[in-house]
């Protein structure tokens, strides 16, 4: 295994965040170095930032399969207009 510098496992984090490979050698780099607290307090700050964007991407993603269902509903007759726009508005607020 490569061992990178802090510097090195932080570019590499923030150019691809999703990959969990870059997220461990962050971790590991930052372990190596860290003894004061701040470099530990910086990663944190990076990972929970990346897992606050996955939710809000997995929530979106799960708005989207909701409207795509209501306008399913109403397509197959299942739902009428007004049924559609207040269980879309309800989902939208």
């Amino acid at each position: 295994m490569v061992k990178t510098s802090f510097n090195e496992a932080k570019d590499a984090f923030r150019r691809n965040p999703t990959d969990p490979v870059t997220k461990q050698n962050l971790i590991d780099a930052a372990k190596r170095v860290s003894n004061d607290g701040q470099t530990s307090y910086e990663v944190m700050a990076m990972l929970e930032a990346q897992h606050d964007r996955e939710k809000r991407q997995a929530s979106k993603k799960s708005i989207a399969t909701e409207l795509e269902t209501l306008a399913d509903l109403r397509g197959r007759g299942v739902l009428t207009d007004e049924e559609f726009e207040l269980a879309k508005k309800k989902l939208l607020t």
